[in-house]
């Protein structure tokens, strides 16, 4: 018998404990640990997203201004995401990274660049006039993934990657706080 054959079967039985001993490690609550984990994580997310939007919203602009140069943390994507109800890559679409630069920024914690915070900063401006015309989180979150006829059937979400977009979606929140319909 070939020493690769022997040091196989060798493992064998090994290999088929470590697989008891990970199903064994499942039942008994290792699964539900894990998703414990991942919503205190969500939720730590969407807390630093909050804080953030609530910092950006009420500094003057010459504060607002430094804030973006020095930029934001990646965490503020996935708190943006899970805050708003969409997925990560609508986020990233919204203030213009592709999802594998992303998806790297998050892991590395690198500082994202002005451009991209300002981005992220706008979208946070966005969010908290849609929450001041609707007066409820929830309906205002809700608006900005709906389809708006206003917007020739876009979310207004979908429309905050562009200035003109961005425009638009403010001037139908003005007309709904004044009580204009969108």
């Amino acid at each position: 018998m070939s020493t690769r054959k022997v040091a196989r079967r060798k493992a064998a039985p090994a290999a088929r404990e470590q697989r008891a001993t990970s199903s064994e490690v499942g039942r008994n609550g290792a699964g539900s640990a894990k998703k414990a984990g991942t919503r205190r994580a969500a939720q730590d997310a969407a807390s630093g997203w909050s804080m953030f939007r609530d910092a950006i919203v009420h500094e003057p602009p010459a504060a607002r201004i430094e804030h973006i140069r020095a930029g934001a943390q990646p965490g503020f994507l996935v708190g943006a995401a899970e805050t708003l109800g969409v997925s990560r890559e609508t986020i990233f679409r919204v203030v213009g990274l592709s999802v594998s630069t992303a998806n790297r920024k998050i892991a590395k914690q690198e500082t994202l660049d002005p451009l991209v915070t300002e981005r992220l900063a706008h979208l946070a401006v966005i969010e908290a006039e849609a929450q001041d015309a609707f007066g409820d989180a929830e309906i205002a979150r809700a608006w900005l993934r709906a389809k708006n006829i206003g917007l020739g059937g876009c979310t207004p979400l979908s429309m905050l990657d562009t200035d003109i977009g961005s425009r638009e979606v403010a001037k139908i929140l003005v007309a709904i706080a004044h009580g204009g319909v969108a």
